[in-house]
């Protein structure tokens, strides 16, 4: 009979992502599984769930323990000879399912695994007999682990079922498994970054009871959750959006070869549920796209961080995420983190102004790692290529239309800056006279002094006897800030910018 699984949340998610991730690294084809959003396996697959598990462990572990035991061979006794289990098990699960069935120390099967280890290696006689027969070696290992992970998860698989129990709570079909402790329920050992004791995940529930109990099923296919994250440096990041089972690995395979929330990741995301639901729910399905990050705080506790696309920001980037500019890819993670927390681009843009503008200076008092210093340093390497983008994309979030305006000022910056070329004959000159205008105009942007903004404005236009654009008047709207960026990236970018994107 088959074993049938529906996604409809984040972690249930992982865990369909891992295991297909597993399912694949042992050769199978996963389209066979996947109907939309279910995850269908075969009463034979299912058996084999456990053995599908611990080979895909074993083939990341095996380099592990083939370097302890090279380090430790030449001496006399083979002091600190490591459990090969916990060389394989504990070092990829252990930040994610901390004294569970699986990776508790004491178990039965672990102490199995490192007494029989201890016959293996007494057997080839020395560490360095072992390892010119490693091949022989590895097979027996493997062997024990496999058997141990078996064990593991049996206890599981052969829960006893109660057709009077509740219903599981991940599943709502199944019933759940009778543990010695009564019905089985989601705790920490299932997926340690909750809390480090069930007492503590207690605490989330009415009167601290917990009702989010687990089907035997559901059980297990939460312990493949550690196979869909990604791990990025010192953090788990997973991506989670309410589409397709396909697409939903799709999305975490590019975050998995991208190492980091990519461009495209995100833009396969949000274009992907554009392209594939209706268009009166796409915009629902873009406000439950998720971005999970874990990050471990100690050995067994960790922070969970869950953020998904407001509304007003969903829409907004259903029109405009197709058209974010390539020369831009690079700061497209601190794009979404501006537009996430709703911190204005108007100050992305003018840190990548200023590091375009004083260079060098400016950018030492700041520190690369920081945002601010890589975004100071995207101008002065970069230039100001895409920044046209930014500044439409905030209007639109203000639910302003100006791209009119926009593009209006940005031409009139190109323009006076042909004119003084024009005028001055001289390029030096030219540069000087640029910079200076940008500095004055910079700062009245950055002080909002619109008064300042003018009078500079008025001077820059007199210098070449040319009449003020009625674009400006905008600026003394309310709109000082699109009309001033937009027309400081013209004054500077000059023709070449266009084929970088900053007209887009």
């Amino acid at each position: 009979m088959a074993v049938e699984f529906y996604v409809d949340n984040w972690l249930v998610g992982a865990g369909a992502v891992g295991l297909l991730k597993v399912l694949e690294s042992n050769g199978l084809e996963i389209g066979m599984f996947v109907e939309g959003r279910k995850l269908r396996l075969s009463e034979e697959v299912w058996e084999n769930l456990p053995l599908f598990y611990a080979d895909r462990l074993l083939k990341e572990g095996e380099e592990t323990v083939k370097r302890s035991i090279v380090k430790l061979s030449g001496k006399k006794k083979e002091e600190g000879l490591k459990n090969p289990y916990n060389q394989v098990v504990l070092s990829k699960l252990g930040d994610f399912y901390k004294n569970s069935i699986l990776t508790n120390p004491s178990g039965k099967h672990v102490k199995k695994v490192e007494e029989e280890n201890k016959k293996l290696v007494a057997k080839y006689g020395s560490l360095e007999k072992l390892l010119e027969r490693w091949e022989e070696y590895w097979a027996e290992v493997s062997k024990l682990i496999r058997e141990a992970i078996h064990s593991a998860f049996g206890k599981i698989m052969n829960g006893e079922e109660d057709e009077q129990g509740p219903l599981c709570f991940f599943c709502r079909s199944r019933r759940a498994y009778k543990t010695d402790k009564g019905y089985k329920t989601f705790s920490a050992e299932n997926f340690t970054p909750l809390s480090a004791s069930p007492e503590t995940v207690n605490n989330f529930f009415y009167n601290g009871i917990n009702s989010m109990y687990l089907c035997k099923e559901c059980e297990l296919l939460l312990y493949f959750a550690r196979f869909g994250f990604t791990k990025v440096l010192d953090k788990y990041l997973f991506v989670y959006t309410p589409e397709s089972l396909e697409g939903l690995l799709s999305i975490n395979r590019r975050l998995e070869s991208k190492g980091w929330l990519s461009v495209d990741v995100i833009k396969e995301s949000v274009l992907s549920v554009i392209k594939e639901v209706e268009p009166d729910k796409a915009y629902w399905t873009l406000e439950n796209i998720y971005v999970v990050e874990i990050q471990p705080v100690s050995e067994a506790t960790s922070n969970i961080y869950t953020f998904s696309i407001p509304p007003h920001v969903a829409r907004v980037l259903a029109s405009r995420i197709e058209k974010y500019p390539k020369s831009l890819d690079g700061l497209f993670d601190l794009f979404l983190d501006y537009v996430y927390q709703g911190k204005s681009l108007y100050e992305f843009v003018h840190y990548i102004l200023s590091g375009f503008l004083y260079g060098e200076g400016l950018k030492k008092k700041v520190e690369d790692k920081t945002p601010t210093g890589r975004l100071l340093r995207w101008g002065t390497e970069r230039g100001l290529g895409g920044l046209l983008f930014l500044i439409k994309f905030q209007e639109e979030l203000a639910m302003q239309e100006q791209d009119k305006d926009i593009r209006w000022a940005y031409m009139e910056g190109k323009k006076l800056l042909q004119a003084y070329k024009e005028s001055l004959k001289d390029d030096d000159r030219v540069k000087k006279k640029v910079s200076t205008i940008s500095y004055r105009l910079l700062e009245a942007v950055r002080r909002k002094d619109e008064n300042y903004f003018s009078q500079n404005i008025i001077r820059a236009y007199l210098e070449v006897e040319k009449p003020v654009p009625s674009v400006f008047l905008s600026a003394l709207k309310g709109g000082l800030e699109r009309v001033a960026y937009a027309f400081l990236i013209g004054l500077n970018a000059g023709e070449k910018e266009d084929v970088e994107g900053t007209s887009e």
